[in-house]
């Protein structure tokens, strides 16, 4: 009896969930600019990638984009912070923002720095730039909500995302594989 009542107050609240997207944030013009920020930024990368390069850049941008929605998800959990408006209804987590902006942008910084020094700086501009202007522009636009989290946070997270991926896409095990297939 208690498994029943539990099913049908977990149905409800998906329904409940299902139609507050569809009636308050699909389509709406936040949705659509987040939709069209994931298509631009792959979109870019597909024109202007190094397809020499492609597998370890996607390989790095596969693990920011996997540590970005574990983060996401964990901090929605815990009410750190919430998005008011989802792209896809099913992921709790900035789906635009964790798989496409992310790992776009460390993609684009791997391929154009040609020094660790100069990926270094810019993996600080970008981590300053996601943190003190993208956050704040998406709370700006009532897409994303800070409860009891700070940009100043994010800046160092930002900055390790960008170093942990590129120490993944450079093993020497996937170096390797790519320059057997050549």
């Amino acid at each position: 009896m208690n498994e029943e009542l539990y099913k049908r107050i977990e149905s409800q609240h998906l329904r409940a969930q299902l139609d507050h997207y569809l009636q308050y944030e699909l389509w709406t013009w936040q949705w659509w600019f987040l939709f069209g920020l994931t298509v631009a930024s792959w979109s870019l990368w597909l024109i202007f990638r190094d397809r020499n390069k492609q597998a370890r850049l996607l390989l790095g941008g596969l693990f920011i984009g996997l540590i970005a929605v574990i983060a996401d998800l964990i901090g929605t959990y815990l009410g750190v912070w919430r998005y008011n408006i989802r792209l896809f209804p099913t992921l709790p987590s900035f789906a635009p923002y964790d798989v496409s902006l992310l790992p776009v942008q460390f993609m684009f910084l791997s391929q154009f720095s040609r020094t660790t020094r100069r990926f270094f700086l810019w993996s600080i501009v970008l981590a300053a730039l996601n943190a003190f202007i993208a956050e704040p522009l998406f709370e700006f636009l009532n897409i994303y909500q800070p409860i009891r989290w700070r940009e100043i946070y994010s800046f160092p997270i930002y900055f390790l995302y960008f170093w942990m991926a590129t120490t993944i896409a450079n093993l020497t095990g996937w170096s390797s594989l790519h320059q057997e297939k050549k």
